[in-house]
């Protein structure tokens, strides 16, 4: 299996296209000159399996890095209650459904507040904590000077 990705824009975790020949649109049959021709673009290329993986894991973790925002209580309960928690611990859980891949929105209380991001829910707690009391730190100290994150 080959894909057809445009490499001069950022992935967005979607393929332009695939080939299951390596040759031919699956689904329409065109060559990579036909693609390029039908959707004005001269960049597409061919890649195979292995360097989509990579494009894949770095898209994963550009959402994983993503921002944390706050959220009120019942927000917060709403995403536990709307499923099964894909994962639950103390004060925090992954929603049940992946935003995407092994990346799910991930909600937290911390000091009364409730917040949410996104992380890979393969994080070990540890880590979790971790991150928890470094942005609890970091947002405390911008809210003394007076600054929003």
């Amino acid at each position: 299996m080959k894909y057809v990705i445009d490499p001069t824009e950022l992935f967005d975790g979607s393929v332009v296209t695939s080939m299951a020949d390596g040759v031919h649109c699956t689904y329409t049959g065109q060559t990579i000159e036909q693609l390029r021709e039908t959707h004005n673009n001269p960049c597409l290329q061919i890649v195979g399996a292995e360097s989509i993986r990579q494009l894949y894991l770095q898209y994963e973790e550009r959402l994983h890095n993503g921002p944390v925002e706050e959220i009120d209580r019942d927000t917060y309960y709403d995403s536990y209650d709307c499923l099964p928690p894909a994962r639950n611990m103390n004060n925090m859980f992954f929603v049940g459904e992946p935003y995407y891949g092994n990346i799910f929105p991930f909600c937290f209380t911390a000091e009364g507040r409730y917040f949410r991001c996104r992380k890979n829910i393969k994080t070990p707690r540890e880590q979790l904590e971790k991150e928890i009391a470094e942005y609890m730190t970091t947002l405390k100290q911008q809210e003394q000077d007076g600054v929003s994150l």
